[in-house]
């Protein structure tokens, strides 16, 4: 089975898109953003990370 790469400045790009308010944020740092967000997310249990991403889905 081939993994899917995710590009993580398309991933912030998208964000930025999404988030669309009136102050702009730059990718450099939704990206910092996403790496402390990922580096919590891997110090917790796999069921804890599970619940949280079905919140929001």
């Amino acid at each position: 089975m081939k993994k899917k790469k995710t590009n993580l400045n398309d991933m912030a790009r998208r964000i930025t898109l999404k988030e669309g308010g009136k102050v702009n944020l730059p990718i450099a740092q939704v990206k910092e953003v996403m790496k402390l967000t990922f580096e919590e997310l891997a110090d917790m249990p796999i069921a804890m990370v599970a619940h949280i991403l079905k919140r929001y889905r």
